[in-house]
């Protein structure tokens, strides 16, 4: 049994190991290639990324308001979505099958899809805005239930009645 115990550690090393590493890209297949890029044309992922971008660089010239502007035009330039979308093929090629990114591309192809892509930002904002309301209907009513039962939101001073983590003196 002691001979066999280097061998099991080893070869469980090995498997944890393999758990473990990030996942490789493994190479698309230039079809399945063809056709996500073709989805992400269809649906203007490269549109979408830029615009990801610019909210990003806005947010950082925020951050930063002495920056000369030069600098945040350069940076526009520097940065280029498509690596961003060459980073999103492996998940398309992961999750959908060729058969399945061909039935979409079909689908953005048609009036119905086209329409679609033409309405979908407008309705992703006023979704938001509907989940955002949705969503602070139910977390009042969780905050009223916890103070109720005396706790309180970290950061926030204990009103009376509420949980007081001050040292006793």
């Amino acid at each position: 049994m002691k001979e066999k115990a280097p061998l099991w550690i080893v070869m469980t090393g090995f498997f944890l190991l393999s758990l473990f590493q990030p996942l490789a890209a493994q190479p698309v297949p230039e079809q399945k290639r063809e056709v996500i890029l073709k989805l992400m044309k269809l649906t203007h992922s490269a549109k979408l990324a830029g615009e990801i971008q610019l909210r990003v660089i806005r947010a950082l010239k925020q951050s930063f308001p002495d920056v000369p502007s030069n600098y945040w035009k350069t940076l526009e330039k520097r940065i280029d979505v498509r690596e961003l979308l060459e980073l999103f093929i492996p998940i398309y090629a992961k999750n959908l099958s060729l058969e399945d990114l061909k039935k979409i591309v079909e689908f953005y192809q048609t009036p119905a899809g086209q329409h679609y892509l033409a309405v979908r930002g407008k309705m992703v904002g006023e979704s938001m805005k509907v989940g955002k309301k949705w969503a602070m209907g139910w977390i009042i009513q969780v905050f009223k239930e916890l103070k109720a039962k005396g706790y309180q939101p970290k950061g926030s001073t204990s009103p009376k009645g509420g949980i007081d983590s001050s040292p006793k003196s």
